[in-house]
């Protein structure tokens, strides 16, 4: 049975919302505006620097006032003298406030907006982006030891706090772990065990780089904001981690990544106080900057031979495991949609082994993926009744064993969770998604399907405009439940952040980082198509 055992441990406080701890901020020096006449010879040349910045600038600050085909011409090199610009076509408001330079200073404010993580924000009027900036000091502990005069394998976890209960968890798994080596590994092999799964070698600084990346990349530029003022202003999001050895007086985390193949430990946040942004804590395996070597996400029904039957089918080939009716009827505990939800595209993959002409496997593959579907639908799975499609496969890439005799179950995306960006985003203020009970696949800290979640009082303002239902416990893709998707809910505390650093009003955009204008914003004889 897969289980989940991450934690989100909150410690002295009850989650509270919108609560704020501030830097000082410092005098800044506001930034030149272009003039319209300057926006209008940016857009024609190239920006010398390579990167775009200047050109997007000025598509951003032109837009609403020469239109999308005008823009598109300009960019394209075509012949554009007939434009004509004035330059005080931008709203004096809106000039003013981008004058004001980045705000709400230099050094940006720590915020905790849910009670749950904290993080630093602040806003670039010139690049219109809003920056999430953490830093994260590393303690890098081993997870095992060994006596190679005894061979004798033991937990090491040294650097962990073991007047904490969570930590005494750890510390307990890392000596199962150990108790297991010393049960499955012969006494001549434990040392390269330890040695090279186990223990810290100088790969610290390559981890660190690793967990940088992993974790820009999953939750910078995937979705931005349009201000409730100024509609042709548009901000992106961009996550900046800082990421270093040891402690730092401005640290946001204390991570302690412990030395670990895949599956060594849970992993968890702990958070002190609701209202501090710089008190917390990870704990996790440093196998967890890759995905997971198990998706939550797939799972397989097996078939007796030249069978699509669901009462001789079972969860693993052969007969084996958990019988085929009872198998499913988890599948559906695990997977049911939260009330008034559609719930996650689920994919059925009929197979076949070699057995038998292909034409003959491609209708049993087919049968069995109709007779999963059937089982599922007639036996509760709640959501959409268009959510599961079922096709087969015949023969592709079977064997003649039992192994190729099954239905293949694909939830979403399907993919394997990257545990490192999922447990950044409590860090970044987000409670858990997935769900737990009785009857279920997953085992954790879980709620019940349909329950809410700490962000889930903050989205009501962020994703008026965004199509997606708030956070609630449910098993899906979403990067806070099972999968790797960040979805509108997920930066909920960023527009919160983005809102407390300006002192705007803004909504939600869309996708992916801001065009250059959007459709529908009013110019002189008519709006942009």
């Amino acid at each position: 049975m897969a289980t989940k055992t991450r934690r989100l441990k909150k410690k002295k406080s009850q989650i509270q919302e919108h609560q704020t701890h501030q830097n000082n901020t410092h005098a800044h020096t506001a930034p030149d505006m272009l003039n319209n006449t300057l926006a209008l010879e940016a857009l024609r040349r190239p920006d010398s620097s390579g990167s775009g910045d200047l050109q997007r600038r000025a598509a951003q600050q032109l837009g609403p006032t020469v239109g999308n085909q005008t823009l598109q011409r300009i960019l394209l090199g075509e012949e554009t003298q007939d434009v004509q610009v004035s330059d005080d076509a931008m709203p004096a408001e809106m000039r003013d406030f981008l004058s004001r330079g980045m705000m709400p200073g230099a050094e940006g404010a720590d915020i905790t907006p849910t009670g749950i993580g904290g993080f630093n924000a602040r806003f670039d009027p010139n690049a219109r982006q809003l920056i999430i900036g953490m830093n994260i000091g590393i303690s890098f502990i081993n997870g095992l030891s060994i006596d190679e005069s005894t061979s004798a394998v033991t937990a090491d976890g040294t650097g962990l706090d073991m007047t904490d209960p969570d930590e005494q968890g750890t510390f307990g798994e890392l000596q199962a772990a150990a108790n297991q080596i010393m049960t499955d590994i012969p006494a001549a092999d434990r040392a390269a065990e330890v040695q090279n799964r186990w223990r810290w070698a100088g790969e610290e600084e390559t981890w660190m780089g690793q967990y940088k990346q992993t974790v820009e990349s999953a939750w910078g530029g995937q979705h931005f904001f349009v201000s409730q003022d100024w509609p042709e202003l548009m901000a992106d999001v961009r996550v900046q981690i800082n990421v270093h050895s040891g402690q730092g007086e401005k640290d946001h985390c204390q991570g302690k990544i412990i030395k670990t193949p895949p599956n060594g430990i849970g992993a968890y946040v702990q958070s002190n106080d609701a209202t501090n942004a710089s008190d917390q804590e990870l704990i996790m395996s440093s196998s967890d900057v890759n995905p997971s070597p198990d998706s939550l996400l797939q799972w397989e029904l097996y078939f007796a031979h030249d069978s699509a039957s669901i009462a001789a089918a079972s969860s693993e080939p052969n007969g084996a495991g958990v019988a085929g009716p009872t198998f499913l009827q988890q599948f559906i505990n695990t997977f049911n949609a939260a009330p008034g939800n559609d719930g996650q595209a689920i994919q059925l993959i009929g197979r076949a082994s070699t057995s038998g002409s292909p034409q003959y496997n491609q209708h049993l593959s087919e049968q069995r993926a109709l007779a999963v579907e059937n089982f599922l639908k007639s036996n509760g799975l709640t959501g959409s009744v268009d959510r599961t499609v079922d096709s087969g496969t015949g023969e592709e890439g079977a064997t003649e064993g039992g192994e190729s005799r099954r239905v293949d179950m694909i939830i979403g995306s399907g993919e394997a969770q990257l545990v490192a960006a999922h447990e950044t985003g409590h860090l970044l203020g987000l409670d858990d998604e997935y769900a737990t009970g009785a009857g279920s696949f997953i085992s954790g800290t879980g709620n019940p399907i349909g329950s809410s979640v700490a962000h889930s009082d903050i989205d009501a303002n962020s994703l008026a405009d965004a199509p997606i239902d708030g956070a609630v416990s449910e098993n899906n893709d979403n990067i806070m439940s099972l999968g790797n998707t960040v979805r509108p809910q997920h930066y909920s505390t960023f527009h919160a952040a983005l809102e407390q650093v300006t002192g705007k009003d803004w909504r939600y955009g869309g996708e992916g980082d801001a065009p250059s204008v959007i459709p529908g914003t009013p110019v002189p004889g008519g709006v942009i198509t």
